[in-house]
């Protein structure tokens, strides 16, 4: 609509981010870490012939970030014959495969997330988040839970790299994987956008919605950030919401055990009980949230409602029969 603007990185940039191959190419020529990886471009056999290529495990991901491979954002193929079943299973219900998506050898290890603000490719300040727990059992998907750490000081010199040569202007966030075991670490991706999780960033100090308005609009001076930017180390944030969801669906789509799904409850409680960010929550502005619960259970607590105004109807119903005097 009329008056109303985009604030985002160039379009050029934005689209380099998205192209996961782009990507990937663009990352090896800068000398970041990046694990071995193949780009798929015409179905099935060609998907077959990747995978043994970079070898098992591996992940799969579709070539866009707006797509999706077997209903997810990234599926890990743990067995060839693992891949073939759900190939079958996919085509039996009429769910493509994305024509264009990137097999990549596997790492093990835990996600990090570097939320940053750069001018003109000059990374101005950023926080580092390590990923405890996502919406998927399995580690893909959406953060749900996790806590600030120390910058590591290899991972921000590599977002400093990338950042000068893709010019990048505005806000962003670089994910990267790091094995906990050997510490060797692959480049997972840029998010040219402020996901749900930037809640943790801007609890830490670094406000980077505030940050990008006020640097489009030139009349209004920009937020002062220290040179060196120092932010809190072990803050714990969760999104009870996208945790409620992702467990929701697995226990209807019988994906996990009970006992899995009791452990997972469980961790959502904790993670809540910790947690001093709460990603769509603020005592100061408790509507949103509760809008958002409301339409997800909504359906559920008037279904319930229902059950229990129809049980009390049926215990308080009267026989209003004749009554026979001898």
């Amino acid at each position: 609509p009329h008056g109303v603007h985009c604030v985002m990185p160039a379009a050029e940039v934005a689209e380099v981010c998205q192209r996961k191959a782009k990507m990937f190419s663009h990352v090896r020529e800068q000398g970041v870490p990046a694990a071995t990886y193949r780009s798929v471009a015409d179905g099935r056999e060609s998907l077959l012939s990747a995978v043994d290529e970079v070898g098992l495990p591996c992940i799969i991901k579709p070539e866009d970030e707006t797509s999706r491979v077997f209903g997810k954002k990234a599926f890990i193929a743990v067995t060839r014959q693992a891949l073939i079943e759900a190939l079958a299973r996919h085509e039996s219900e009429s769910e493509a495969v994305p024509q264009a998506v990137i097999v990549q050898k596997y790492c093990l290890g835990g996600r990090r997330n570097i939320y940053f603000f750069a001018e003109h490719g000059d990374v101005q300040a950023s926080v580092e988040v390590e990923i405890d727990r996502t919406d998927q059992w399995d580690g893909t998907g959406y953060a749900v839970e996790g806590h600030s750490v120390q910058p590591d000081p290899d991972w921000t010199a590599h977002l400093h790299r990338l950042a000068r040569s893709l010019k990048y202007h505005g806000a962003g966030c670089l994910q990267y994987v790091v094995d906990p075991d050997t510490s060797e670490a692959t480049f997972l991706e840029i998010n040219a956008r402020l996901g749900a999780n930037v809640a943790c960033a801007l609890d830490c100090g670094l406000d980077l919605p505030s940050w990008w308005v006020g640097l489009f609009n030139k009349g209004e001076a920009k937020l002062p950030v220290p040179t060196s930017f120092t932010y809190p180390v072990g803050r714990r944030y969760t999104w009870l919401y996208g945790d409620l969801l992702g467990w929701r669906k697995a226990a209807a789509h019988g994906q996990l055990s009970k006992s899995q799904l009791a452990s997972w409850f469980l961790a959502m409680l904790l993670a809540n009980l910790r947690s001093q960010t709460h990603v769509t929550f603020r005592w100061s502005d408790p509507l949103p949230t509760i809008t958002l619960f409301r339409q997800l259970l909504g359906g559920q607590l008037s279904r319930l409602g229902e059950r229990i105004f129809q049980n009390k109807r049926r215990h308080a119903r009267v026989d209003t029969r004749p009554t026979a005097v001898t």
